[in-house]
């Protein structure tokens, strides 16, 4: 028997936009659905189950927020993976998307290798709870179970998480981690007063080297980037990449003071690196904000703050580490 391929329905009420990804996934061996709104995504469901849902965010009559709360809602659909798709980067956007139930949020514009990634990714991870779900019925018809099986399929799961967590490109953690962890350590923060700090760095004119050599370039830089913050931070911090060409440092049980001398130790290091593209020297640069938790902070507090400083360096000229 001919296995089923995996159906896919893409919601966007852009035209150009579904036409992209029907392009993006056209080389996929998956079965793609279109649709232009919320609505139209609620009709198609009453006939189709699709495996996996790729949902735009803004969107007219019936946003993606909206869209997604209804289809958890039943209990037929509740379980198919919704991802989004959006330009939409604010921490609040993100806080509703996964609170009314995707699994991820893929931020435009998006790199076409890591949207067929994510999406495999979760494909697997849904057929595998399908699977886990089919042999818990059977248990309690025959009150046995593989231990093998279990055995397989939570390496796998293991595996997989690692990737849910893991940014595309650099390797290092992703924003979607690093909320979890910020979370966490303000939850601690609330407990036992132990300080930390965050760190907003952003790599100055970054579009320059994708217009003027090519995004190759620029993924280059990101990932020889990611390396060398890699090496130069301890071992307790945390490196994310934030999004785009932004990254976020945790700096756990460290004040302001402290977090500006390991920042500035790195701001030099990059300042000072050997980078090279097609046996050219090019100079990469970063800016760097900084903030520590206060007694009043919010989870986005914070992170705004932190946003405040880097953008602050900026308006100074770059290249420089600011505290707020």
């Amino acid at each position: 028997m001919e296995k089923k391929k995996p159906l896919i329905l893409a919601v966007d009420d852009q035209n150009t936009n579904l036409q992209y990804l029907g392009e993006i996934l056209e080389s996929l061996d998956y079965e793609i659905a279109l649709a232009m709104n919320g609505r139209q995504a609620l009709e198609f469901l009453v006939s189709e189950k699709p495996d996996l849902i790729l949902l735009d965010i803004m969107m007219p009559e019936m946003d993606g927020i909206e869209t997604c709360l209804h289809i958890k809602k039943n209990i037929a659909y509740k379980n198919i993976p919704v991802i989004f798709l959006t330009a939409k980067t604010e921490i609040e956007d993100i806080s509703r998307a996964f609170s009314a139930g995707a699994v991820d949020y893929i931020t435009k514009p998006f790199h076409p290798d890591e949207l067929k990634a994510r999406i495999k990714n979760h494909l697997e991870l849904k057929q595998m709870h399908d699977e886990l779900s089919a042999a818990f019925a059977k248990i309690e018809e025959q009150n046995r179970i593989s231990t093998e099986l279990n055995e397989i399929l939570l390496k796998k799961s293991i595996e997989l998480e690692a990737q849910a967590t893991t940014d595309y490109l650099t390797g290092l953690f992703n924003r979607r981690y690093l909320m979890g962890k910020i979370s966490d350590e303000h939850l601690r923060f609330k407990r036992t007063n132990q300080v930390f700090s965050l760190v907003i760095s952003d790599i100055d004119h970054f579009k320059n080297f994708n217009d003027t050599w090519g995004h190759e370039c620029g993924d280059v830089i990101l990932k020889n980037l990611s390396d060398l913050m890699k090496k130069s931070c301890r071992g307790t911090d945390i490196i994310a990449r934030w999004g785009g060409e932004e990254f976020m440092l945790f700096l756990p049980s460290t004040a302001a003071e402290n977090a500006v001398i390991i920042t500035e130790k790195l701001r030099i290091k990059i300042n000072t690196a050997s980078w090279e593209w097609n046996n050219m020297l090019l100079s990469v640069t970063m800016t760097f904000g900084i903030t520590e938790i206060r007694s009043s902070d919010s989870i986005d507090s914070i992170i705004s703050r932190a946003d405040d400083a880097l953008y602050e360096g900026k308006n100074q000229g770059r290249n420089v580490v600011i505290v707020k």
